[in-house]
């Protein structure tokens, strides 16, 4: 799964950049697939500077939590096997 987003971010990035040498050398400016990553970086910048202090400390946790919930299963699983 992560090997899946770093593929599709690797491949924005690479088309963002194919996209800013065409704008360098007077090509359109518009394009979809820039406008709509653009937008949703600004819903997510938006979303997370709504996010009070006590909404980051439960989310931090969670993750805590969860990372320990993984890190004893995973020392379960091994003593299984």
């Amino acid at each position: 799964m992560s090997g899946g987003l770093l593929l599709l971010a690797g491949s924005y990035v690479a088309y963002y950049g194919w996209w800013e040498l065409r704008v360098l050398d007077g090509g359109a400016t518009d394009d979809p697939i820039v406008d709509f990553a653009a937008s949703l970086q600004i819903r997510l910048a938006r979303a997370v500077d709504s996010l009070t202090p006590l909404a980051w400390l439960i989310t931090l946790a969670t993750l805590v939590v969860l990372t320990l919930i993984s890190r004893r299963v995973g020392a379960y699983r091994r003593r299984l096997d």
